[in-house]
């Protein structure tokens, strides 16, 4: 596992968060877009997913999240960019601890990505 950190930026309602992982961008890619390996990885340690549809309903605050994979010798770099309602409904999600929570959930995508490869 590296020691690799998270690099996080916030401007009034966006948000984007960027981490390279030591896979190659198919791996990453993967890991996303397929159940059973979120199912893996997901959340922090001791946290798991059970949800495997996602549903769309009105009135609840709208974000844009576009994830971002850019292969570079090997690796893959992760971009989140996260658009938010308004700066404070994106302050009200990092007051919450989002950030630690990503933090973890990624922490939790290197371990897979490891066992993966």
């Amino acid at each position: 596992m590296t020691t690799n950190k998270m690099i996080s930026k916030v401007e009034d309602n966006v948000l984007v968060l960027e981490r390279v992982f030591d896979a190659p961008r198919e791996l990453v890619f993967k890991a996303f877009s397929e159940v059973e390996h979120l199912k893996r990885w997901f959340g922090p340690k001791g946290w798991s997913l059970s949800v495997s549809k996602f549903e769309f309903l009105e009135g609840m605050p709208e974000t844009l999240i576009t994830l971002t994979f850019v292969q570079h010798e090997g690796k893959t770099k992760l971009i989140n960019h996260a658009e938010y309602a308004s700066a404070d409904a994106l302050k009200t999600v990092m007051d919450m601890g989002m950030l630690e929570g990503i933090t973890a959930t990624w922490d939790s995508l290197e371990e897979f990505l490891e066992e993966m490869k």
